[in-house]
């Protein structure tokens, strides 16, 4: 289970919005300061995730909440959005070249099938969206923050 803290920011009646912070390796690694994907990292424009959840509990604005998301979901979402997309782009190149077809018409096919691959990840993954929400896992944390956190 993948574990993360968040901050209740608004809601009522069993429905929530959290507030979780943005994290990334690049802040606790030692060669930050010449990667090229820590500057990337720098550029994001939000450090908040809003998300909308919903809990049985009784929940106040400012309480800090434990979310969890299975770690055998996200890697099935994983493999799901960029494995397929690959698979069927080298099983329709490969098909192609084997029926002779010129290099113009294989690279076509190609990228029509990895173009159709990562549609056919999204309708598949729109049908298991609900195994990707995360969940609340502890809502029976008593620090309250005074001041609600916002997009930013």
């Amino acid at each position: 289970m993948i574990q993360q803290s968040g901050i209740i920011t608004g809601g009522s009646n069993g429905h929530y919005r959290v507030s979780v912070q943005r994290q990334s390796s690049c802040s606790t690694c030692q060669t930050q300061s010449k990667c090229g994907v820590s500057a990337l990292d720098g550029l994001r424009r939000q450090s908040q995730i809003e998300l909308s959840l919903e809990s049985d509990q009784d929940l106040q604005i400012g309480q800090t909440v434990q979310l969890g998301i299975a770690e055998s979901a996200v890697i099935k979402a994983s493999l799901l959005a960029y494995a397929l997309p690959v698979l069927l782009l080298l099983i329709v190149s490969g098909t192609a070249q084997s029926l002779g077809l010129s290099t113009g018409l294989t690279l076509l096919s190609s990228a029509v099938a990895l173009i159709g691959g990562f549609f056919l990840a999204r309708l598949l993954g729109r049908r298991s969206l609900q195994k990707l929400q995360p969940r609340m896992l502890d809502g029976t944390s008593t620090s309250l923050c005074a001041v609600t956190l916002s997009r930013t």
